[in-house]
């Protein structure tokens, strides 16, 4: 029996992990668990194990609205393609090493270069030769970004700022992986095998804008001069849910220009 009643006042049972307990039905809400599965309540007060439309919708549209009620009685097919722009997409497992990340090119041109309006707020910064520094910098917004998303989400985040602060914190962990791999590799003795990606450890670049009102950002990359294109592995700012996507943006620009001095065009 999932329901009785005590002084004229109606308890439900429900499960709290593995243990089942009794509570008052005016304290469950409109769902609970019980050993039947999730179950949601009417608005007669009885318990059912199919969907309901929920009690607040005025944030849907009324296409959205008509769609969801069709979705609720079954007469649409709920696929993942509806929703995936790219249907070759595939969610994996575990984070993907570096080299799998998905890269795009751009060429080079005099509208995605940084302009100088847009770089002044920031001091541009040299690591390639002060990797310590880099690794301190990294580990900081790291630590700060993982916090930040220990501490939740609230009311004013939506799915775009939980995606952001999930991918800054995967590319500040894999900064800062890649700067130690960096650092050992110019440490290591001539006689110990060479890693296979050792020409682009030889060759990483770190370049840094660090401002105090609009962000700071860190990226690593290399440039190729047999393909004539700047390779950034990694651009990440310092606080994914304040300016620094725009810092990024702004170090992303930054590098083209540098690139184009160098003779790069893409």
């Amino acid at each position: 029996d999932l329901e009785k009643w005590i002084d004229g006042e109606k308890w439900v049972k429900v499960k709290n992990g593995k243990m089942s307990t009794w509570k008052k039905q005016s304290e469950v809400g409109i769902y609970r668990f019980t050993d039947a599965g999730y179950e949601s309540r009417t608005p007669e007060g009885e318990w059912v194990n199919w969907a309901q439309m929920p009690q607040d919708t005025t944030h849907l549209t009324d296409a959205q609205r008509e769609r969801l009620v069709k979705e609720l009685r079954g007469e649409i097919k709920v696929s993942t393609s509806d929703f995936d722009e790219d249907l070759e997409f595939m969610p994996k497992a575990k984070t993907p090493p570096l080299e799998q990340w998905p890269f795009h090119r751009a060429a080079i041109t005099e509208d995605l270069k940084a302009t100088k309006e847009q770089t002044n707020p920031y001091r541009q910064l040299e690591y390639t030769d002060e990797l310590g520094q880099a690794f301190l910098i990294a580990q900081r917004w790291k630590a700060s970004n993982e916090a930040r998303r220990h501490l939740g989400y609230n009311v004013n985040d939506d799915i775009k700022d939980v995606a952001n602060l999930n991918g800054s914190v995967l590319a500040l962990r894999c900064l800062v992986d890649q700067l130690r791999r960096v650092q050992k590799f110019r440490r290591q003795s001539p006689d110990q095998e060479l890693p296979t990606d050792a020409r682009r450890l030889q060759n990483i670049r770190l370049t840094g804008l660090l401002g105090t009102d609009e962000g700071s950002a860190l990226a690593m990359w290399l440039y190729s001069e047999e393909k004539k294109r700047v390779m950034i592995d990694i651009c990440i700012g310092d606080d994914a849910m304040d300016q620094g996507p725009h810092a990024e943006e702004v170090l992303v620009r930054h590098l083209a220009q540098k690139g184009a001095d160098l003779g790069a065009e893409e």
